[in-house]
């Protein structure tokens, strides 16, 4: 997928990741207009194109705010890995 960042938003890195547990996922490494730093996640979305229309929901918060701070808070399972290699969610 392929999506342009909103105005004043430099994306400096970031990685995709999906599997049909964690569904589609996406973390970022921007700067504002401002030069302050930002790491962006989105994750569990159900499609690349939901993904990416999440993202840029998020980035296009950031220019609001002229200090850093937490933009966006969500629920996000802690993942724990057993000691047989699987991965589970708990809540």
């Amino acid at each position: 997928g392929e999506a342009t960042a909103p105005k004043g938003i430099t994306v400096l890195g970031g990685k995709t990741g999906t599997t049909s547990d964690a569904g589609n996922c996406l973390a970022l490494l921007c700067q504002d207009a401002y030069g302050e730093p930002y790491i962006s996640i989105i994750m569990g979305a159900s499609t690349k194109e939901i993904l990416y229309q999440q993202m840029n929901s998020l980035l296009e918060n950031v220019n609001a705010v002229k200090t850093p701070l937490m933009v966006s808070q969500i629920e996000v399972p802690v993942l724990h890995k057993k000691t047989h290699g699987n991965w589970n969610s708990s809540k």
